[in-house]
């Protein structure tokens, strides 16, 4: 699970090959074929963007309501939930995954709000920079799911909290590393390409139809899973509970989509501070 660590370390490589060799007026990604590479590149982070902070969110949830309190409807309710968490669980895992939430949403907010064409703005150092934000996120994710595991197993009074949490994420956790992986092989043929095919502004640089397949099943598999992670949340329990409707679990992911259902869900992060939490 650690071989996007690796493959950072070698795409910093090659772009740092790519300034020398502009510099030199040698074999390099010409400026146009940057621009594009960076633009899919956002594409693939916004794409990426939905699951990985629903993800995100529940795991704190999980941490912060171990007892189930966050499905009520009272503050006081909540209040005591997460009281009786930071004293069931302690702050082992919860600052981590505070901090997993912080470069989230950093990531998707450099993706968001990305502008080649601003006066000023590092093209070529675009990409760099939010692949230490995946690296770090990746190393975060390895590092939160070890740290739970071990306090499962080595803490008897609070065992079946972290044991809980675990059983409910794990598949999720998996699916993470899945989509990483997959990431990580869809950037270093992007990147070869480019490098290879994209010297000069007259023409786009070659994206494969393999490279193209790979960026559908990538995208395929963000919706796929964040439909799977909301259709099975709590927030979408506690939607559907005050919905006088019926649908078989084949049009479930219709609802998730809808602005009825984002704006409860946005509602409901700020309700139990999911949303607002920082590390300082």
């Amino acid at each position: 699970m650690t071989g996007f660590t690796m493959t950072y370390d070698t795409l910093i490589e090659q772009y740092n090959t790519m300034v020398s060799n502009r510099d030199k007026q040698n074999n390099a990604v010409s400026p146009e074929n940057q621009e594009v590479l960076n633009k899919v590149f956002n594409e693939l982070i916004l794409s990426l963007e939905a699951p990985l902070l629903e993800f995100v969110d529940i795991l704190l949830e999980n941490v912060m309501y171990p007892t189930g309190g966050a499905g009520h409807g009272q503050a006081s309710d909540r209040k005591k939930s997460f009281d009786e968490s930071v004293y069931l669980l302690g702050n082992g895992v919860f600052l981590e995954i505070i901090h997993l939430r912080n470069l989230t949403t950093k990531l998707i907010a450099n993706a968001r709000s990305y502008d080649g064409s601003k006066a000023g703005f590092d093209r070529v150092q675009y990409i760099p920079k939010n692949l230490k934000y995946l690296q770090n996120l990746h190393i975060l994710l390895i590092f939160v799911l070890q740290r739970l595991s071990e306090m499962m197993e080595n803490s008897s009074f609070s065992q079946k909290y972290y044991k809980k949490i675990i059983v409910n994420s794990i598949e999720d956790f998996k699916m993470n590393f899945q989509i990483f992986k997959l990431l990580d092989k869809v950037l270093v043929n992007l990147f070869n390409m480019a490098l290879q095919t994209g010297d000069s502004d007259s023409k786009i640089f070659t994206i494969t139809d393999d490279i193209m397949d790979d960026i559908k099943r990538f995208t395929d598999f963000n919706k796929n899973w964040y439909i799977d992670l909301m259709t099975h949340s709590n927030a979408f329990e506690a939607f559907m509970s005050k919905q006088s409707i019926y649908l078989p679990e084949s049009e479930l992911g219709k609802i998730v989509v809808e602005p009825k259902f984002q704006n409860f869900l946005s509602a409901r992060k700020v309700k139990l501070n999911i949303s607002t939490r920082k590390v300082f």
